[in-house]
């Protein structure tokens, strides 16, 4: 979810051998991601346009989604959508792998507040969510059980600040 322009897919399909699929919101991206696939002679039909909280997958399609960083580009509620559309097209038992900014990162509180732990902001990439431990949490009850969850924290070493915390989290859909 969010591919981009296929680097990470690519990295699957590609290195791994592994069947992907990917889907972005963005259509540009996914036409930038198709020529990447061309460029190595991989398939690329199934990379789509697509929004993640309203996907037209069958129910139980995959056995594993990773999502680098869509979800937090999504107001909480929407994220809610989202996370139950994961839930919808994993298989039982299947591996859902995701990022997504942390309340105690630096750009949290920055733009325009539109709902709790959402701003929006032309200069930081648009609607972005910093989810709390709570939320997280919330996302996932009832659907999904943690397998590894942790916060990455980047520093500007040279200024000794902290810029960027983030969730990193695994979980099986139960």
């Amino acid at each position: 979810i969010g591919c981009g322009v296929g680097n990470n897919l690519l990295f699957a399909a590609f290195r791994l051998g592994m069947k992907v699929t990917g889907i972005d919101y963005s259509s540009k991206a996914i036409e930038m991601a198709k020529e990447v696939f061309l460029n190595y002679s991989i398939p690329h039909e199934d990379l789509l346009p697509m929004d993640a909280s309203s996907m037209t997958f069958e129910d139980d399609t995959f056995d594993s989604v990773i999502d680098r960083a869509a979800l937090q580009h999504n107001r909480f509620e929407t994220s809610k959508t989202f996370v139950n559309e994961v839930h919808r097209v994993l298989k039982k038992g299947g591996g859902y792998y995701f990022t997504a900014t942390s309340q105690d990162h630096l750009l949290f509180n920055q733009g325009e507040s539109i709902g709790e732990g959402s701003y929006f902001s032309d200069h930081n990439e648009g609607v972005r969510h910093f989810f709390s431990n709570h939320q997280i949490l919330e996302l996932l009850e009832g659907k999904f059980q943690i397998v590894k969850w942790h916060k990455m924290e980047d520093y500007n070493v040279l200024e000794n600040v902290r810029i960027a915390v983030i969730h990193h989290v695994g979980c099986i859909k139960i």
